[in-house]
This record gives structure tokens, sequence and C-alpha cells, in this order.
């Protein structure tokens, strides 16, 4: 009975300790792809006013970016979810959405 009531305790706990994991590791796919986007934004407005140096840089800065989101949505494809990417850009736009009622834009 004590070996049954510590193996339910051990899988309780090695779940809940999952469960916070996989949550820390969805907010860190979301701050990924706001830097991807953001490194985007500023290597487009670089190649616009012909700063092709800080352009290749940004470049370079966003192909790091978009390797450690794919790194981060494999993570979490192997702990079962379908579409950690899409999920983690749909979820910034509804800030950005809320954001932007709240301010009144």
């Amino acid at each position: 009975m004590k070996k049954l009531l510590l193996v339910a305790f051990g899988a309780a706990l090695s779940l809940g300790a999952m469960a916070q994991t996989k949550t820390e590791e969805k907010k860190e796919l979301r701050e990924e792809v706001s830097h991807k986007r953001a490194h985007r934004k500023q290597m487009h407005r670089d190649m616009t006013h012909l700063r092709l140096r800080k352009a290749h840089q940004q470049h370079e800065k966003m192909q790091d970016a978009r390797a450690d989101e794919h790194a981060e949505a494999k993570h979490l494809r192997a702990r079962g979810e379908e579409h950690p990417t899409r999920d983690a850009k749909k979820t910034l736009h509804k800030q950005k959405e809320a954001a932007e009622k709240k301010n009144g834009k």
C-alpha cells in the first residue's frame, strides 16, 4: 500500500513539474517569435535605407532567433503540442490586439 501511495505521489509531482515546464517553454517560444519579428522589421528598415552591413547583421540575428524558435518548437512537439509556433503567433497577435484596444487605436 505504501508503494502504491509513493508511486501515485511521485507521478503527481512529476506531472505538475512537466506542466509547469511546458508553460515556461511556451513563453520562451513566444519571446523567440517576437524577437525574430523585431529583427526582421529592423533588417527591412536597414535595407530600405541602404544600410547593408547593418542589415546583414540583423539578418544573422534573425536566423539565430529562427533556429532558437525551431529548437523550442521541437521540444514542445516532443511533449505533445501539435502546432506550438502557430499557437505562439496567435497568442502574440491577441496580445497586440488587446494592447491596441486598451490604448484606443
